[in-house]
């Protein structure tokens, strides 16, 4: 391109960068970058999606990761520009202690991650971490303005009524409900969404009239009953 007088631009880069990954050739990524910005063309986000996805498809997801710290460690300003990608990665790779480690390097940088990575992540880590350290995570994120979606909750309330651990479960319940995605319990235990444990269904039964639905107790103990 050069010789004919074109200069790259950030989308040529990224396909290049797309292309070298695809064919396993993740230094010549990883210089890319290094070439991009001496080119003062600054890597965006979706250049930086394209390079950890192409990676962590190339090479052993705990390999790439450690590319990552690397490079995260030598390129600080596009942090910010991986955090998210990264650790859905990892969470697609059921990768929960990378994923919390990681997390938990970027929170005291006061990295939020957005909705749909958090979810992700969380529920990651309800189904391969140490239970009571990712309640401390989530409960940390909640502080901070995060709001958890259902399925984080109904698996974080799973896996507390799983171990015994009932009083931890009824207080994601209630805040839970407090937060206004109680109905959506309703339409698990009606069987619309794949139905609910029993165990659960029980605690949700015994707890809805203390709420805003009464109404639905009746069909709740219903479909217990079936």
């Amino acid at each position: 391109m050069e010789i004919f007088g074109y200069s790259p631009n950030m989308c040529t880069y990224t396909i290049l960068i797309d292309g070298y990954c695809n064919a396993r050739r993740v230094d010549d990524a990883f210089r890319l970058i290094e070439t991009m910005k001496k080119r003062n063309v600054f890597p965006n986000e979706a250049t930086v999606r394209s390079l950890i996805h192409g990676v962590f498809r190339c090479v052993a997801p705990r390999k790439a990761f450690e590319l990552f710290i690397m490079f995260l460690e030598k390129e600080p300003m596009m942090q910010r520009l991986a955090c998210d990608t990264l650790l859905l990665c990892l969470s697609n790779h059921h990768m929960a202690t990378e994923a919390t480690l990681f997390m938990n390097k970027l929170s005291g940088r006061g990295y939020m991650p957005d909705n749909l990575t958090f979810n992700l992540t969380m529920t990651c880590l309800i189904k391969g971490f140490n239970l009571d350290e990712t309640c401390q995570i989530l409960d940390s994120y909640i502080e901070r303005g995060l709001k958890p979606g259902f399925n984080t909750y109904l698996a974080l309330m799973q896996a507390l009524y799983s171990v015994g651990k009932c009083a931890e479960g009824d207080r994601y319940f209630d805040q839970m409900i407090k937060g206004g995605l109680s109905i959506f319990l309703i339409l698990q235990c009606n069987g619309t969404s794949g139905g609910l444990p029993v165990h659960l269904c029980h605690t949700i039964c015994s707890r809805c009239c203390t709420y805003y639905l009464v109404g639905y107790a009746g069909s709740v103990a219903r479909k217990i009953q079936q």
